[in-house]
């Protein structure tokens, strides 16, 4: 997997790539914490999930002082 800056990460999202995020204290490889895949789906009232909203509640819930208060980005190209 390749690490690629946030505004990548959102212009891959947007052209339908999966994206993996982690917290920034973490690594990839961990046995406690597994990237989390994101990529455009539909929800149910039909609208796609955007990559601001994914990551909101990523780090909302998944964030802190131990783990890291923003995320990195990855992608398989």
């Amino acid at each position: 997997m390749d690490k690629i800056n946030k505004q990548r990460a959102e212009r891959l999202y947007n052209e339908g790539k999966i994206i993996s995020i982690i917290p920034c204290n973490t690594r990839l490889g961990n046995m406690w914490v597994e990237p989390f895949n994101i990529h455009k789906m539909l929800m149910r009232d039909g609208e796609p999930r955007t990559f601001t909203q994914w990551v909101n509640e990523y780090e909302y819930y998944n964030c802190n002082n131990e783990m890291g208060l923003y995320l990195h980005y990855y992608t398989k190209l």
